[in-house]
């Protein structure tokens, strides 16, 4: 992406925590943004980590696929902002397995 879009967009870390053995959500989602749109409030983002809990309990049980949960975060919270207010910040996952 372009910077100025970025800086225009924002920036939304989305970390998560799961375990390595069967994918079991450990700790999180927790979402972090800067510099967002003021349409992004609080409840925004706290629908977004919803949206995201909902889907990390749905998947299929099973050794965690760090690469897949980091491309269905990006979608699943993408999604949620969009749908909310419009904007598509930057979406940066950090996916832990334990």
């Amino acid at each position: 992406r372009e910077p100025q879009t970025m800086t225009e967009e924002g920036v939304v870390i989305v970390t998560i925590a799961v375990r390595r053995e069967t994918g079991e959500l450990i700790a999180g989602p927790e979402i972090v943004g800067k510099g967002l749109k003021s349409e992004l409030n609080d409840g925004a983002l706290k629908a977004a980590e919803r949206d995201l809990r909902l889907m990390l309990e749905r998947q299929a049980k099973g050794e965690a696929q760090s690469g897949y949960l980091v491309q269905r975060t990006k979608e699943t919270v993408g999604r949620s902002l969009l749908r909310r207010s419009r904007s598509r910040p930057l979406i940066l996952p950090v996916v832990l397995a334990i």
